[in-house]
């Protein structure tokens, strides 16, 4: 989903859940070199595949997930805590991954995933 879809996606939303912060980190796996720009759902499948089958996890740990070329991806209800999410005070938040693990200093996010960065933290 573009920036502008999920946007309107956003302002459509109604979550009853209390949501007091957004939580956002870089994947491990998958990282850049893993992504094709064809490869979103295929990167969504095997992430809810591991958090389901490796961690134990009912559903995928996140929220939505952005990928390198901005796109975005809706994944865990919001209307659940995270998965990963352990305390009290913390499941309160949403969470939101970027398929990006920094390799380098020089591995930076792309001006994509930057503004999909700015426009989850509105």
């Amino acid at each position: 989903m573009t920036a502008k879809a999920f946007e309107t996606y956003l302002s459509k939303l109604k979550i009853a859940r209390t949501v007091l912060s957004v939580q956002q980190h870089h994947t491990y796996i998958p990282s850049y070199i893993h992504f094709n720009d064809n490869n979103h759902f295929e990167l969504q499948k095997n992430m809810k595949n591991t958090h389901i089958n490796a961690n134990g996890w009912a559903d995928i740990g996140q929220h939505v997930s952005i990928f390198p070329d901005g796109s975005m991806m809706t994944g865990r209800s919001f209307e659940k805590s995270p998965a990963c999410i352990y305390k009290v005070e913390d499941c309160k938040k949403n969470f939101i991954p970027h398929i990006n693990q920094t390799l380098k200093a020089t591995d930076n996010n792309t001006s994509e995933e930057v503004l999909h960065m700015s426009l989850t933290n509105a």
